[in-house]
């Protein structure tokens, strides 16, 4: 594979439930040309991953490129989660859907 993703970094590790939550990730390419991938960032709570927010971007050759996203609320509610409200949620940077034994960075959610 010529590319590798930087872990996600929350700015906080602990979001009230009507926040934002603002998440640095990356992506570092060792193409010798550009390169062109969708990053997404998921989320879990329980078993479910699913797709947070997805960005596409052309990389150039080699290039190492920090990468933002922001978990909007809607995310810390119940509603995306089969109506469970989660009190944790895991977060990986990645361009496709974690496999099953997969963990990422652990946030908290405060109600």
């Amino acid at each position: 594979m010529g590319y590798s993703f930087i872990d996600a970094i929350p700015a906080k590790t602990t979001v009230l439930a009507g926040e934002s939550l603002n998440v640095l990730g990356g992506v570092a390419s060792t193409e010798k040309a550009p390169l062109a991938l969708t990053v997404r960032l998921f989320g879990r709570c329980g078993e479910t991953w699913k797709v947070l927010e997805e960005q596409a971007h052309v990389l150039k050759p080699e290039e190492h490129r920090h990468l933002y996203f922001t978990v909007t609320p809607g995310w810390f509610r119940a509603a995306p989660w089969d109506g469970e409200a989660p009190e944790e949620m895991e977060l990986i940077v990645s361009d496709r859907m974690p496999a099953p034994g997969d963990t990422g960075v652990l946030i908290f959610i405060k109600r």
